[in-house]
Order: structure tokens, then sequence, then C-alpha cells
């Protein structure tokens, strides 16, 4: 089972009926390709062949993701502290930074997006602490230390 929020979960969901879609646009580009006669030779029932066990792959792909998902339920953790589901506001101690972050499932993370895996060090590291505590973690550049500003679970249920 792969934990994961309920956005992310209708993320996949969404992703796979987009699939569905490009895999129906897909079928239509080999057929049309297969018009074209001589298969041998035939650059765009190659290119269309590729493009629809891509998009299948890719549609396999994320039917696992989410057959294997478990959605996460905010009210089985203590919200006085990081858990999964946390967004958690921290400062760095050495440059006075504000950063936030969600804490979400493997499948889910997305540093862009300010979204963090679980299994992270500095998910690790923040886990089950409280506003006011600071965690020690390595990061590519060295060593960081953070102090939780604000611990929030609402944008789980926005």
């Amino acid at each position: 089972m792969a934990l994961m929020t309920e956005y992310g979960f209708q993320k996949l969901k969404d992703e796979l009926v987009s699939l569905e879609k490009e895999e129906k646009d897909a079928i239509d580009a080999v057929v049309t390709a297969r018009g074209f006669g001589d298969f041998s030779e035939n650059a765009e029932l190659e290119t269309a062949t590729s493009w629809l066990e891509r998009t299948r792959k890719k549609m396999l792909e994320i039917a696992q993701k989410i057959n294997e998902a478990e959605i996460f339920n905010v009210s089985l953790v203590d919200t006085s502290c990081v858990n999964f589901g946390a967004q958690v506001e921290v400062e760095d101690e050495e440059s006075a930074k504000i950063v936030v972050y969600k804490i979400v499932g493997e499948v889910e993370a997305n540093v862009q997006e300010g979204k963090i895996s679980v299994q992270s060090p500095l998910a690790k590291a923040l886990h089950g602490k409280n506003v006011g505590a600071e965690c020690v973690f390595n990061a590519p550049g060295g060593e960081k230390v953070y102090k939780i500003k604000k611990i929030d679970y609402s944008w789980l249920s926005a």
C-alpha cells in the first residue's frame, strides 16, 4: 500500500482519464497510418504505434498506483505535531528564510510544489515535532537547522 492524500489520489485518477483519451487518439493514429499501406517502411505507423505503447505503459503505471493507494485519514493522527499530511511552516535558522512544505506520499512528492515525501530526510526530521521545536537534517548542501513555526492540516479538506 502507498499512503497518499485524497488530492494526490484524485490527481492520479484525473491523469488516468486523460491518458485514456490520449490512448483513443493514438489508436486513431495507428488506424490512419495502417491505411497508408506498406508496413515495412511506414514511419507514420511506427510513430503511432510507439505513441500507443508509451501511453498504455503510462496507463498501467498509473492504474497500479491507484490500486496500491491507501487514502490518508487525518482524523487518525495527532494533529498537534508533524505527521503525514501536515503543512509545515519552518524557518531556516541560518538564513531566517521561511519555507512551507507539505508532507505527502512518495507518489505525490514534488519539491517545486513544496510537497516532500514522508521518506525524505527533512520529513523524517520533522516527524513528531511540535511548533517551536527545532529539527536538524542533512540537506544536499550540508546540515540544516529548521525551527517549526506552524503546523496545519486544513489543506487536506480544501
